[in-house]
């Protein structure tokens, strides 16, 4: 499997949620996706990572074009969507020091036709952040 980021190993301060986006031949719904991070995370940080599994179309380009502070991976074929979202937990773990600070991080795994509302990140975090003992929100 031949999976490379497309921009490097992403920000150099670890944003509080990580957002997984697995795209095959769906650019527009995976863009639309991605843009309503920034919405759905007012007041928490954010990084995402899209793996495109092997479309057939110009999504990779389209992607890295319109998200250009993302990392896009392009994985050449269609693993399926468990597959795809494995792939950027790898890179995720490594090129992230998890354990390396008492701050809890998050991973969102989000469907590429998903918009979220206003706020939707933030309340699951502060959720979490309230409920230590809870493993999915």
């Amino acid at each position: 499997m031949s999976a490379t980021p497309s921009s490097g190993n992403g920000p150099a301060t670890m944003p509080r949620v990580q957002v997984v986006i697995v795209n095959y031949g769906t650019p527009d719904l995976t863009l639309d996706a991605a843009h309503s991070v920034a919405i759905g995370a007012q007041q928490t940080s954010t990084h995402i990572w899209v793996v495109d599994n092997g479309s057939p179309d110009d999504s990779v380009a389209r992607l890295t074009t319109g998200l250009p502070a993302a990392t896009v991976i392009d994985t050449g074929h269609n693993g399926g969507f468990a597959v795809g979202n494995n792939v950027a937990l790898r890179h995720l773990a490594l090129t992230r020091d998890l354990a390396a600070d008492a701050t809890r991080y998050y991973v969102l795994l989000l469907n590429s036709d998903v918009v979220l509302h206003p706020g939707t990140i933030d309340a699951c975090v502060a959720f979490a952040d309230a409920h230590p003992a809870v493993g999915v929100v």
